[in-house]
């Protein structure tokens, strides 16, 4: 039996809208698929295209992690609980109560997670790479300068939080 033949088309559209880690972000391009029924969607590769770039910059964001970011960054590492508080040397529900917003995460236990998050996405294709060692002086320095090499040397697209309230935020 053989399948029938079917045309897939895509196009691309500009400075989009999209929802993910607890916050709307400003997606440069997104690549469509229309399929023969004529719905639109975003295929697995290209989802998996904006997921790796917004975690790129919530890890170089300064500042500690929200519930809705750490959870996001477990699913885009595909990682679970257990690996995460194994890695933090905490117990499992401490971890627990800060993906449910009943403890804030603290800012160490955050910089290390977007450490590992960031290694885990991009030390593979940059561990060859010569660093300046100042730029280990700070987390926060270090996860800033990581987050531009990963867009400089092409490894993911930069994108930008939505800042509500300013339409022209969506276009620039």
């Amino acid at each position: 039996m053989t399948l029938p033949d079917f045309q897939i088309s895509r196009f691309t559209e500009s400075h989009q809208q999209f929802h993910a880690a607890g916050r709307l972000w400003v997606i440069p391009e997104i690549r469509f698929t229309v399929l023969p029924d004529g719905s639109t969607g975003i295929d697995g590769d290209e989802l998996d295209r904006i997921h790796t770039a917004i975690l790129n910059e919530i890890c170089g964001e300064p500042g500690p992690l929200a519930p809705a970011e750490l959870d996001f960054i477990l699913d885009v590492a595909q990682a679970s609980l257990t690996e995460l508080a194994q890695l933090l040397r905490m117990d499992k529900s401490s971890i627990s109560r800060w993906r449910s917003g009943s403890r804030t995460i603290p800012s160490p236990p955050s910089w290390l997670i977007k450490r590992w998050a960031w290694y885990r996405t991009f030390g593979a294709d940059l561990a060859a790479r010569r660093v300046n060692l100042g730029r280990f002086k700070t987390d926060v320095g270090f996860l800033s300068y990581a987050r531009r090499q990963a867009i400089k040397q092409g490894l993911t697209s930069p994108v930008s939080p939505h800042i509500s309230g300013n339409p022209a935020a969506a276009g620039s």
